[in-house]
């Protein structure tokens, strides 16, 4: 059984998804209206390939959202959980970004069709987190057999092995003093 804070969430959730879904539906009908009927001479075919995707990254960024923020019941119907805390951060955060900056162009892209081209920086920040999260750490990290030989598994260095004959020579010392 959830507590008082996990009700409050559910409460503060379900205000905040639904004023996103009103952002996002007005912003979108202003796109559609604004661009479709107020600028009906210049659209072109491309017009209709960004309301498309538009829209598409809109509703998967507020579902991402609404699908966080649910809460969970359980059989008889009592709270057990009370869903993400949409303001704590993380990859909601995300999510939130990507939908303000439809609601953004969406605005904007009654106004200039070159708006558009702001989704190739957002696909370059994707590629940039994708690169500094997952894929630099996954190639140049270091391998089970790498561990296990002490991270180090190219030739050593002058100064290495040096060090590694003095360590020797001393470990070497101390054994024979000792017997």
């Amino acid at each position: 059984m959830a507590g008082q804070g996990a009700k409050k969430r559910v409460e503060d959730n379900k205000r905040h998804v639904q004023k996103l879904r009103t952002v996002a539906l007005v912003g979108l009908l202003l796109y559609v209206f604004g661009r479709f009927g107020w600028y009906k001479s210049s659209v072109t075919w491309l017009n209709y390939i960004g309301l498309v995707m538009l829209a598409s990254v809109e509703y998967m960024s507020y579902r991402w959202i609404a699908l966080a923020a649910a809460p969970k019941y359980d059989a008889e119907g009592k709270l057990e959980d009370g869903g993400m805390d949409l303001f704590s951060g993380g990859t909601v955060s995300y999510a939130h970004d990507v939908l303000y900056v439809c609601i953004f162009l969406g605005f904007v892209g009654i106004f200039t069709d070159w708006i558009h081209l702001v989704w190739l920086v957002v696909a370059l920040f994707i590629l940039y987190q994708l690169w500094v999260k997952i894929l630099y750490p996954y190639v140049f990290s270091s391998r089970p057999q790498e561990a296990q030989d002490g991270g180090n598994a190219g030739p050593m260095s002058r100064k290495e092995k040096r060090q590694q004959e003095r360590s020797d020579a001393k470990s070497g010392r101390k054994v024979a003093g000792k017997r």
